[in-house]
């Protein structure tokens, strides 16, 4: 018999688990079904007997004992016995039966028990799975049994331990050591109450798999090779390495029989992803063992460093970068210290290569680096790192500008910088000369360092076509960022919209023309369209514009109740450009504003500066006024400039306005030039 040790083991594929104490013929632990003082029990069985023991009743001189026959309903007579034990034979094998025992004397006393004979072995389990920590078996069923017992050799103890039950034949068994010969034993059981009769054990010898490798890195990764590396696994002879095929998604062989816990990668293209599988094995009487537990890494090659620039703007900075093919995204930060720690801000598709980080705190030079990168199976894979640095512009332009005060000479605002005595006198030489005939007045903000040059900036003078620019920045900012509108909605182009003289494509169109939002934005911002420009105000009208002017500390200028264009002066024109530099980089439509600004379809600016920068602008020429508004892109040093005349585009002094344009610009560089010392 068996005496055991019990341990809870977890058991797959069971449909019942039963922990039982085999009987040591301790009487309390056998169920007893009648009893009137003889308290029995079982002792031991075989295939085809049954050994019991009682306690003596006194007065009893001799022991009846009986066994029910199932054919007759009825206890046959056994033999008798003066002792107080029996053994029951005759019996057949993986059965259970009722044996009755009476006390032959004064004391009539009986009690009734039942036993079971050993039931058949199982044959030699067969290893179906092996495990790290377990393993599968299975074996044949035997008949009218109730359950197989699960026993793993104690080396130290040198014998057998019971580990679980189960009524399957078969089971995956837990808790064992890794990469470890084990022998494993199984033997039917039957139960008759509480006594478990057991058959024989049937062992098994089976390895459990060496546990998978630890510590699985990627190192020294170049945009054409890595090192992938791991910890050794206990009792590994080697290693086997596979790639996954993400086409036929399996895993083929790549690297077989390392004797090493690394290997190299080398030739790949830049932002090559692999997986890889790495299972350890062990040799075992000459024959390759592959444990069943494998370690997966996702390895990758650098991306290549994308070129990057980062332009400012009022509290933030733009930045673009040149596109990496192989990348799926990129990984954008700033610092205020190229070696310092640096913020992470955002995660762009790989579609786009411009972004723009807003809400700096305070001015000045700001490093930014943008990192491809790449993703497998939800892990994400950085690349070779790029920094440019870029300026965060101040945000109190409209305060300096409203310190101006109003002057007919040129003036400094905001700076110590003094004009040049050559670069004044070939202003105000162009400036007198055009006096003759028309007045003039201009601002330069230099958006980075908020210092102003002006002349003459309070004079109001009708706006022109310069009117557009500002009110489609109210349309953008205050309706469609704000929900009241939306860049989709349709405006109907009427016959109360035409203008025979004005200019514009729209004015050819069929009257009923259906257009969106955004294609009249469109429309009035290439071709300076009339048309459009009456049915965009038609809709959103001029109240909240005057509203949104006031706030920015403009005057109102737009009035009348057909001809809605207005008056406006160099100092509120550089204001209101102000806002539409700021809204150029945070604004919901932004990037488009800015897009159609720097292509307007004509820009006297742009020319006389000979396209070397970028310009973003809206002209404005009528019989009351020739005159050219918009922000340069000068680097790191993007300024507005304003230039207002009460000249007529019949009959204009181009030679003023384009040597205006040109001494203004130079005017800047010197501005420039004294803010960098």
């Amino acid at each position: 018999m068996f005496f055991c040790n019990f341990k809870k083991v977890t058991l797959l594929m069971l449909t019942a688990v039963c922990f039982v104490f085999a009987c040591s013929c301790e009487k309390k632990s056998v169920e007893i079904i009648k009893s009137n003082k003889i308290e029995a029990c079982q002792d031991t069985e075989g295939a085809n007997f049954v050994s019991l023991e009682w306690k003596p009743v006194k007065d009893a001189e001799n022991y009846k004992i009986y066994v029910f026959d199932e054919s007759t309903s009825k206890y046959e007579f056994y033999k008798e016995t003066s002792a107080c034990y029996a053994a029951v034979g005759e019996l057949s094998p993986s059965t259970k039966y009722k044996v009755k025992i009476e006390a032959d004397g004064k004391n009539k006393s009986q009690c009734v028990i039942n036993v079971a004979t050993q039931p058949d072995s199982v044959n030699t389990p067969e290893v179906l799975q092996r495990g790290v920590n377990s393993v599968i078996l299975q074996w044949n069923s035997v008949d009218d049994v109730d359950g197989y017992d699960i026993f793993v050799y104690d080396d130290k103890k040198m014998d057998y331990v019971y580990l679980a039950s189960t009524n399957a034949n078969v089971a995956e068994v837990f808790g064992l050591s890794s990469a470890k010969l084990h022998k494993i034993a199984v033997c039917p059981y039957i139960l008759s109450g509480e006594y478990k009769a057991r058959g024989d054990l049937s062992s098994v010898e089976a390895y459990t798999d060496c546990a998978s490798p630890t510590d699985v890195s990627v190192s020294d990764r170049t945009s054409e090779s890595y090192t992938i590396k791991w910890s050794e696994s206990e009792k590994a002879d080697g290693y086997d390495v596979c790639v996954y095929d993400p086409e036929t998604k399996s895993y083929y062989e790549y690297k077989n029989n390392l004797t090493e816990t690394q290997f190299s990668v080398s030739g790949l293209k830049n932002g090559d992803v692999r997986k890889y599988m790495i299972t350890p094995y062990m040799i075992i009487g000459g024959e390759k063992y592959k444990s069943s537990d494998s370690a997966y890494v996702n390895a990758a090659t650098l991306l290549k460093a994308v070129k990057v620039t980062s332009q400012g703007f009022i509290n933030g900075l733009s930045v673009k970068w040149t596109i990496n093919k192989y990348a799926d995204g990129y990984n954008v930060y700033y610092s205020d210290a190229k070696d310092g720690d640096y913020t992470f801000v955002a995660k762009v598709d790989k579609t786009k290569t411009t972004y723009n980080i807003s809400g700096l705190t305070k001015e000045g030079k700001y490093f930014v680096k943008v990192v491809p990168f790449k993703v497998s199976s939800n892990v994400t894979f950085e690349g070779e790192v790029a920094i440019s640095s870029g300026y965060a512009y101040r945000n109190d332009h409209n305060e300096i500008l409203s310190s101006y005060k109003q002057s007919s000479s040129i003036t400094v605002t905001n700076s110590d910088f003094v004009v040049s005595e050559s670069r004044k006198n070939q202003i105000m030489n162009l400036i007198n000369n055009y006096k003759s005939t028309n007045k003039s007045s201009f601002v330069i903000m230099d958006i980075r360092s908020g210092a102003m040059i002006s002349y003459n900036a309070d004079w109001y003078v009708p706006t022109a076509s310069t009117v557009k620019a500002p009110y489609i920045c109210y349309v953008l900012t205050e309706e469609i960022d704000k929900g009241n509108a939306s860049m989709d909605d349709i405006l109907v182009y009427k016959e109360e919209f035409y203008d025979a003289d004005g200019s514009g494509d729209i004015r050819f169109h069929e009257f009923g023309s259906k257009y969106t939002v955004k294609e009249v934005i469109e429309y009035i911002l290439y071709y300076s369209d009339n048309v459009g420009y009456r049915m965009l105000q038609d809709h959103f009208g001029v109240e909240n514009y005057n509203k949104w002017l006031k706030s920015l500390g403009c005057k109102t200028f737009v009035n009348g109740t057909s001809t809605k264009w207005g008056f406006v002066s160099a100092r509120d024109s550089a204001k209101i450009w102000t806002e539409i530099y700021r809204y150029m980089y945070t604004g919901k439509y932004g990037d488009f504003f800015k897009k159609e600004l720097l292509t307007t379809g004509y820009s006297p600016i742009r020319k006389n500066l000979g396209h070397l920068y970028d310009v973003a602008n809206k002209f404005g020429g009528a019989t009351v006024g020739w005159h050219d508004t918009g922000i340069v892109f000068k680097g790191d040093n993007p300024y507005i400039l304003i230039l207002l005349t009460d000249d007529s585009f019949e009959h204009a002094d181009y030679n003023f306005q384009n040597g205006m344009i040109k001494q203004l610009n130079a005017l800047h560089d010197e501005l420039v030039e004294f803010n960098n010392k």
